[in-house]
């Protein structure tokens, strides 16, 4: 009996393993997705620019307290979203410099 109950945990136990798939790293994948997504005209300072428009805001114009939670959520967002260097960072820890 134990060996029965041995021989199929063994058997369980190869079955399952052997049926595990690699791990791909996507992680530059989709900090370039997100930054052609999210960062709206390729640059910081036109990302928040647009924010204006996305929020109703008009340009020059000050901003009031029913728009202010907009355009701070829509800037950070940018701050984000245009920042190269955390995908540099993604790219060079999968393919370190040799």
């Amino acid at each position: 009996m134990v060996k029965r109950f041995l021989f199929f945990t063994i058997l369980f136990l190869s079955f399952f393993l052997s049926n595990c798939k690699t791990h791909e790293d996507n992680s530059f994948r989709n900090a370039l997705y997100l930054y052609s997504v999210n960062c709206v005209g390729g640059s910081a300072d036109s990302c928040r620019s647009a924010c204006n428009n996305k929020c109703g805001v008009p340009a020059g114009a000050a901003v009031t307290s029913d728009k202010l939670y907009c355009m701070n959520s829509c800037q950070d967002s940018c701050a984000t979203s245009c920042d190269l260097s955390t995908a540099l960072l993604l790219y060079l820890a999968a393919k370190p410099l040799k």
